[in-house]
């Protein structure tokens, strides 16, 4: 992953000392390169360096041996896509100016594309694709994009700045207004440090609490602190804020098994372009098996290396599905990695520091732990996930509820009867206890919840 930092106001000014030191704080995202742009007392726009910047551009002056700029954007790289300098952010177009977070997978098509059109490329990167397909096409290069993305692009003729994010908020974007000034970056800690002092948004903290309930709106834990929705833009100009909606999910008819087949084989293969080593996880569940079974290892120069959180206790654990899996018999570099509570204790600060919101699950310290190991073992960079096949498919059980239900509030009583059968039979379930959870179901998700021993209220003192 890379990060992305930002400063813009019409009617202030931000120290660069704090800024850099606000921006140090993502540094983690990058550890391969970082680069500034900033404007100057003359509404200049210059390039700078930080202490991390690599030997092309050690020429640059150092962002925080500047005087305070209305304008201040940052990037820490994480080299994936043509790993020389031209990789190198912020990134320059006529009058637009890009950071940005993320990876562009069908980069290659969509270039072809703007060559048609009369573009040109210097580079490799899905970084200059990104920027001059907005040029050419503006937000609605968005819909064009197979991808994941935070970014900002400061449009310097306009004196404007854009902020968008991926159709479904893979990539994180926060920011907050504060007096007038627009401050932004990857993670809530940079955003914070703009603020003499937090306060709890006591709304999500209770949301999450009573129903467990995390990113299901643009707010966060802190006050006036918000993440950018997924699919949404944010433009902010002399006239004001303007958030745009560029993508929505439609209703399709049920996809046939060819169709999401070819879905599936082309998403990995896009997925596989990097110019660093690509890994897996593998859980030994369908996703992650079904991942590394498409996988072309032929292109492979090594051992592909997977990645699987196990447990000593073999109740939990899915090691022994992993140690069948042996995908068009390829020996793979298998690595287990057992999370341990005792570990758990040992870290939690620095998982919560990593995280910044409550999560709902422990899982999130097994990836937690997976990663570290990674980062500590090995050369790989890029690693394939499956993740929300069981979401897509209905592969948990509430979800078949829930389908039924909406078929008895869409009157839908033939489709609804020949499901039940279905999955009564399916499932082994009697219809009258199907239909007492079909009851319980509904009383929890369609119905207000009441607290039913007092423990909520709205304050928390």
């Amino acid at each position: 992953m890379c990060g992305i930092t930002g400063f813009f106001s019409y009617k202030n000014r931000c120290d660069t000392k704090k800024y850099y030191n606000a921006h140090l704080k993502i540094a983690h995202r990058g550890p391969d390169d970082e680069g500034f742009i900033y404007k100057n007392e003359k509404n200049q726009i210059e390039h700078l360096k930080g202490s991390d910047t690599i030997k092309e551009f050690q020429n640059r002056e150092h962002i925080a041996s500047k005087a305070p700029s209305s304008l201040i954007l940052g990037h820490r790289r994480l080299s994936i896509i043509d790993l020389t300098a031209h990789g190198h952010q912020p990134f320059v177009f006529k009058n637009l100016y890009l950071v940005y977070n993320g990876e562009i997978y069908n980069y290659i098509e969509v270039r072809e594309e703007l060559k048609k059109s009369g573009y040109s490329f210097e580079t490799q990167t899905d970084t200059e694709v990104f920027l001059k397909a907005y040029h050419c096409w503006g937000i609605e290069a968005f819909n064009k994009f197979n991808g994941m993305w935070a970014a900002a692009i400061y449009d310097s003729k306009n004196d404007e700045i854009l902020l968008t994010r991926d159709r479904f908020g893979i990539k994180s974007l926060y920011y907050s207004m504060i007096n007038g000034n627009l401050i932004f970056g990857s993670e809530i800690k940079f955003v914070a440090s703009f603020f003499d002092e937090l306060e709890v948004n006591e709304s999500m903290v209770y949301n999450y609490l009573r129903y467990n309930y995390i990113n299901h709106t643009y707010e966060t834990m802190f006050k006036n602190i918000c993440q950018l929705e997924p699919a949404y833009c944010i433009s902010y100009s002399k006239t004001g804020m303007n958030k745009v909606k560029y993508w929505e999910l439609k209703n399709k008819d049920h996809a046939s098994p060819k169709s999401i087949e070819h879905s599936i084989f082309n998403s990995i293969k896009l997925r596989m372009r990097a110019d660093v080593e690509v890994g897996s996880l593998l859980s030994g569940g369908i996703d992650s098996s079904t991942l590394l079974g498409i996988i072309d290892f032929k292109k492979s120069t090594h051992k592909f290396q997977t990645f699987s959180a196990v447990f000593k206790e073999e109740k939990f654990s899915e090691k022994k599905y992993i140690d069948k899996f042996n995908a068009k018999n390829i020996i793979l570099k298998k690595h287990f990695i057992y999370p341990e509570p005792k570990k758990l204790i040992q870290e939690i600060d620095d998982l919560l520091y990593t995280q910044e919101e409550p999560f709902r699950s422990l899982a999130i310290y097994s990836q937690y732990d997976i990663y570290k190991h990674i980062k500590k073992n090995t050369d790989v960079k890029v690693l394939l996930n499956g993740q929300g096949a069981d979401e897509i498919f209905t592969g948990y059980t509430e979800y078949y509820y829930i389908f039924l239900l909406e078929l008895l509030r869409e009157l839908k009583i033939k489709k609804f009867i020949s499901e039940f059968k279905q999955f009564a039979s399916n499932r082994k379930l009697s219809y009258i206890n199907l239909l007492k959870q079909l009851g319980v179901t509904f009383l929890s998700n369609f119905l207000s919840k009441k607290d039913k021993y007092g423990v909520f209220t709205k304050s928390f003192n």
